[in-house]
């Protein structure tokens, strides 16, 4: 019963190497009309947006030594809804992050989008300014729950959005559940 167990340890052929690479968040608080499930920060009033942005573009500057020369292989614009962006306010701010962390040859960069903001010319633009991921809020395909969660966009427009993505942008793009409802009464759909 009472065997005794050796162990013998090897040690690795294989030496593992720390590579370090960084992420740029660029939070744009700004939607069109608030959600019922949304926590985020955000504002619903959009006159100050020229400010933000170039409120952006002097932060960037300001921590241009925080990554510490790290590669950048993510640019990521979350929000509030990033696709109310002009295209010329997104190419600035693009602008001033390639200048100042110089991000790798075929590095990441992520919008999120409303459905309803996607349309063929807007989705050339962000492919022009250098956008090649889009992560479409769609929620859900259900009409009534749309309503309920007081979306600005119905199931017909998610579907078609998802379509002029597919040909604009190259994949990858993702369309995230952001919602997790067990029940909604009002709406009369389980999730």
């Amino acid at each position: 019963m009472g065997r005794n167990l050796q162990w013998h340890v090897r040690k690795p052929d294989v030496v593992l190497q720390k590579i370090s690479v960084a992420g740029i968040y660029i939070h744009i608080p700004f939607c069109k009309q608030a959600c019922n499930y949304c926590d985020f920060h955000f504002s619903t009033n959009r006159t100050r947006q020229n400010e933000l942005v170039a409120a952006i573009n002097t932060e960037l500057h300001l921590q241009s030594d925080y990554l510490g020369h790290q590669p950048v292989r993510t640019v990521y614009f979350g929000g509030g809804t990033p696709s109310l962006l002009t295209p010329e306010q997104l190419r600035s701010i693009l602008l001033t992050t390639d200048r100042t962390y110089s991000p790798e040859p075929g590095c990441e960069i992520t919008l999120e989008a409303n459905p309803d903001d996607l349309t063929a010319e807007k989705l050339a633009h962000l492919k022009e300014a250098g956008i090649n991921r889009l992560s479409i809020g769609i929620q859900s395909f259900n009409d009534d729950l749309l309503k309920l969660l007081n979306r600005s966009h119905d199931a017909r427009l998610a579907v078609g959005a998802f379509g002029l993505s597919r040909e604009a942008v190259p994949p990858p793009r993702t369309a995230p559940a952001a919602i997790r409802r067990t029940s909604s009464s009002a709406a009369g759909t389980h999730l």
